[in-house]
């Protein structure tokens, strides 16, 4: 669903204009990562954190959490950060999706 969201165009055009705003008003860019980049980091961090079998700290947690978030955004999302085509089918998705998990699992499990 992450992927999916990601390439919504009112998603996109959103990200756009906060980029755009930052210089005139960098609240605006707070404002927008902690309503929503931070609490969906928040949610994945605490997740990893409760799993007592990989023994992560809260900070180890917040990093394997931003990786695998930025494993899950790609190429496509700096595609349509930059207007550029960018659109993936269901099938790419679902492949980018199976490819970062099990890329993430070998990386946090090594």
């Amino acid at each position: 669903k992450v992927v999916k969201l990601l390439q919504q165009e009112e998603v996109v055009a959103m990200y756009r204009v906060v980029i755009a705003e930052v210089g005139n008003n960098p609240q605006l860019a707070q404002l927008f990562y902690e309503a929503g980049p931070l609490q969906s980091m928040n949610i994945l961090t605490n997740y990893l954190h409760s799993q007592k079998e990989l023994s992560l700290n809260q900070d180890d947690a917040s990093v394997w959490a931003t990786t695998f978030c930025n494993m899950l955004k790609g190429e496509y999302h700096f595609l349509s950060l930059l207007g550029l085509p960018y659109a993936l089918s269901d099938i790419q998705q679902r492949e980018l999706v199976t490819t970062a998990v099990a890329n993430f699992q070998k990386l946090l499990l090594k």
